[in-house]
């Protein structure tokens, strides 16, 4: 049963921290039924463009923690009585873990096992759990100075990749990557230089090499006696750049090996509330390795509405109390997709010699839909295309000046 005005005169508003296109997606999903939505981005933000909700801009140069609690306590807590919190950035989740006592004075937060929460925000401390309950992952190396790096050099096998070990420090500072692949020693040197310049926590990993399936991801949401409350799976085949770039085009479908190795993963470190596992599969040994865990909602959240599954009405309303909306059948082979961001990655992919121009034509002849767009909320997809041009233009400007 879904909250709407008819039978729930004043649903908690909620607010949402950072998260760009999951913060659009989670308000489309709430708003539509009714939920006044209030979303903490930065300036540039497509969240501000959604008429789903009402965005509250600040400076990409000012922490995110320290607006997100300042504006909570001097402002959201007045909102409403208890306004709902959803964290859609990793920052906003590590905010409301490190302040939960606090905060919950004054808002409802999401369930979760805190302890949990900032191992998954910690991918070091991620791969430590998942070898200690015997599901396959990447091998590491913790680098903590340069010193280390040195010690271990000779045991890496190149390429390889250098990784943060908290993405949302990271991910800002270099365009929208989410890790470096490394060629060489040389390679490594600089680039851990690079980042201790930001004082950033490194590790190294083993480069599993990509094969033509793509990521495996499984979502559920684990109840207070560690049982799965639903199950979904998907497939994203192309992502930009390759190896560490947000997905341009990802499909449902319905993986039983990918729900079993996500559950056992989720169930067996005792993680509570939402739970979403992404996996590889490794061409040497055909056995699924875990890449990362996220205890939020994800980039690709418009996906499981449009194949019939409110994930975010059912997250609000089980934090609220009120009757949860049904999430046991979903559409299978429903694709989604960002056109010139999947352009860029079919591109990258066919230089190398992985994807035809048939290959990639023929995966796009069905039924499309897109992270943007929406004909009830066009502003979103206009601003987001002004943006990609702006940035292509930087681009071509900047290497018309170089050459």
């Amino acid at each position: 049963m879904l909250i709407n005005n008819k039978n729930h005169i004043n649903p908690p508003p909620v607010i949402l921290l950072g998260g760009n296109i999951i913060a659009v997606s989670v308000a489309r999903a709430l708003g539509k039924s009714g939920i006044k939505c209030y979303a903490l981005g930065e300036a540039t933000s497509e969240v501000h463009y959604s008429r789903f909700c009402r965005g509250i801009k600040y400076s990409p140069n000012i922490d995110k923690e320290t607006v997100y609690l300042h504006w909570l306590l001097n402002t959201g807590r007045h909102l409403h009585k208890k306004p709902v919190i959803i964290p859609c950035s990793d920052a906003g989740l590590m905010l409301t873990t490190n302040n939960r006592t606090e905060l919950e004075k004054y808002f409802t937060l999401m369930e979760a096992n805190d302890e949990i929460t900032l191992a998954m925000l910690d991918k070091a401390e991620t791969y430590a759990l998942a070898q200690k309950v015997g599901i396959p992952s990447p091998k590491i190396w913790h680098v903590d100075s340069l010193e280390d790096v040195h010690k271990i050099l000779d045991q890496v096998t190149y390429p390889c990749l250098l990784k943060p070990r908290y993405s949302h420090k990271f991910f800002p500072l270099f365009e929208g990557r989410k890790l470096f692949k490394v060629g060489d020693e040389g390679e490594m040197l600089k680039l851990f230089e690079l980042t201790q310049k930001y004082d950033l926590q490194m590790l190294i990993t083993e480069l599993i090499p990509v094969n033509s399936e793509g990521y495996h991801c499984y979502y559920t949401h684990i109840d207070e006696n560690g049982e799965p409350l639903f199950h979904f799976t998907k497939l994203r085949p192309r992502q930009y750049p390759n190896l560490y770039g947000l997905g341009t085009y990802n499909v449902s479908n319905w993986n039983p090996e990918v729900a079993d190795v996500g559950l056992k993963f989720l169930q067996k470190i005792g993680l509570r509330g939402i739970g979403t596992v992404e996996f590889i599969r490794d061409k040497r040994d055909s056995v699924l390795k875990l890449i990362e865990c996220n205890p939020r909602f994800t980039g690709t959240t418009e996906l499981l509405p449009i194949c019939g599954l409110n994930w975010p009405l059912f997250v609000y309303n089980r934090m609220i109390g009120a009757p949860l909306p049904p999430m046991n059948e979903y559409k299978r082979g429903v694709s989604i997709i960002k056109p010139a961001g999947d352009f860029l990655a079919f591109r990258e992919l066919n230089k190398a010699g992985k994807l035809t121009w048939i290959e990639w034509l023929k995966s796009l002849m069905h039924p499309l839909h897109f992270y943007f767009f929406r004909w009830n909320d066009p502003l979103v997809f206009l601003y987001t295309i002004y943006r990609f041009l702006k940035h292509q233009l930087k681009k071509i400007s900047k290497r018309v000046k170089n050459s």
